[in-house]
């Protein structure tokens, strides 16, 4: 099937560590049930051990700073894909945009590339690197998904830069689009999903 990028945006207008943070004590405890079922019922862990020691052992509020990055990444993980996309925080999210295979941005790569723009190559990166909400640097690969995201000013930026570019690309003119339809949204999240 091939890898696609997926896009969402939050429904409250705040960014996805805002959601994250607020929601996190009924993500947690739903997770928690989430897995204890699954192991129940068929002998399979939806997260790890250590992810669940993590969440047993720590209280109702995180604070990212103290959380270690591949940990984050992977209650990211599970709180966009598991809780936001099927789980109780599907009221969180919306899935915005064409589900397009990466392979279709790979000429927009090289245009972006081209225009010796480091700032925008940086943030158009992430679009194959993902983004972790730690660190800015690249997202922790979970089962071949990479989640990532560009804020408002990051938005604005990628806006203004390639609006003069073609839109022959089919890449540039989904990235276009994407941002055209979340208007003034703080953020856009993106998902390389397998």
């Amino acid at each position: 099937m091939g890898i696609r990028i997926a896009f969402y945006e939050t429904t409250d207008g705040k960014s996805l560590c805002e959601n994250f943070t607020r929601t996190f004590s009924e993500f947690k405890h739903w997770l928690l049930v989430e897995n204890k079922e699954s192991i129940d019922e068929f002998n399979e862990r939806i997260i790890s051990e250590e992810i669940e020691s993590y969440l047993k052992h720590n209280g109702e509020v995180i604070e990212l700073e103290k959380v270690p990055k591949r940990i984050l990444d992977v209650l990211i993980y599970q709180y966009l894909l598991a809780f936001c996309d099927h789980g109780i925080g599907k009221i969180n999210i919306n899935l915005i945009g064409p589900l397009i295979k990466r392979h279709r941005y790979n000429n927009s790569f090289r245009i972006i590339k081209k225009l010796k723009d480091k700032r925008l190559s940086r943030y158009w990166n992430y679009l194959k690197e993902g983004r972790s909400l730690k660190d800015n640097n690249n997202f922790t690969e979970m089962d071949y998904n990479l989640i990532g995201f560009w804020n408002k000013s990051e938005i604005d930026y990628i806006k203004h830069k390639i609006k003069n570019i073609s839109k022959d690309d089919i890449g540039i003119a989904c990235i276009t689009n994407v941002i055209n339809d979340i208007g003034e949204k703080p953020e856009l999240i993106f998902n390389l999903e397998q």
